[in-house]
């Protein structure tokens, strides 16, 4: 957008509005109406507000969630195991619990049940990062 000068954007002294050349696109310079407006309009939900009310699930559903996260964990870690004993390389193993342990986790609630998932996370990293090793040499 280019202005050229100031007396344009002037609005003439009686009106309500301006109006800017021909393509018919109007601004309001009535400030009372601009504010009923903005008062009219719903707000949007800020990231603040989604974050919350995400972290605001019953404490059965975070627990519940929680417990299927450990779960996958350990039957991936299982089937690791299970390849490994059997003399296979499991190529796309690895990088699915990387996957797993790369999504953010909610805590659950229960502080005993959050230890249980610390150290079980702990363990598949360890694994991620043995078969890792394995491969770069």
């Amino acid at each position: 957008m280019r202005i050229e000068s100031a007396a344009r954007l002037a609005s003439p002294a009686g009106s309500k509005t301006a109006r800017s050349g021909a393509s018919g696109f109007t601004v309001s310079t009535d400030t009372a109406a601009a504010a009923t407006q903005a008062e009219a309009a719903p707000a949007a939900p800020s990231l603040d507000a989604v974050l919350l009310l995400q972290e605001a699930l019953p404490p059965a559903e975070r627990r519940r969630r929680a417990v299927r996260r450990g779960g996958s964990l350990l039957a991936l870690l299982d089937e690791l195991r299970l390849s490994l004993l059997s003399g296979e390389a499991p190529v796309a193993l690895p990088g699915r619990i990387g996957a797993l342990l790369g999504e953010r986790r909610e805590p659950s609630g229960d502080r005993s049940l959050d230890e249980v998932l610390d150290a079980v996370e702990l363990r598949a990293e360890v694994e991620v990062a043995k078969f890792d090793a394995r491969r770069n040499r």
